[in-house]
């Protein structure tokens, strides 16, 4: 008797550690990479454009930045981001992109960017958003953040 409860509880872990791994794997799969967009309400006031940051932080997120920002031009007033991120597995790559915020002086808020078609364009709205994980070390960086969401 002692034998089976010893089998079972062997079976029990290994099939919970399975569980575990799978649901990591199953949520790698899905994971989508951070991309940047710009987004507009559709006017040209002061605040009408901002870039969304959406998707989850890589290796490769700090690349991106990059590709759609360019380098810093060490000016004040850098472009709002709108970030909605469930964060990512990359720890240094949210510090980086973290520095990278810094170094364009951006102001940086939580939202969901919704883009709906309208006259021929698209028209974008920020909703509550998230920044979990290593999403909120890239958050930490910047000067000047927005903590509405």
């Amino acid at each position: 008797m002692k034998l089976l409860f010893e089998v079972i509880v062997i079976a029990q872990g290994f099939f919970i550690s399975l569980a575990v791994v799978l649901a990591a794997s199953v949520n790698q799969l899905s994971a989508e990479p951070m991309k940047f967009r710009e987004a507009t309400v559709g006017g040209v006031c002061a605040g009408c454009t901002w870039f969304a940051a959406e998707g989850d932080i890589t290796s490769d997120t700090p690349a991106a930045f990059r590709e759609a920002f360019g380098e810093p031009t060490g000016g004040e007033g850098g472009p709002t981001i709108v970030i909605n991120s469930d964060g990512g597995d990359n720890l240094a790559a949210a510090l980086e992109l973290g520095r990278l915020f810094r170094a364009h002086s951006v102001r940086v808020r939580i939202g969901d960017t919704v883009s709906e078609p309208q006259n021929g364009s698209f028209v974008s709205k920020i909703e509550p958003g998230k920044c979990l994980s290593a999403c909120a070390y890239a958050f930490l960086e910047p000067d000047s953040k927005v903590y509405e969401t």
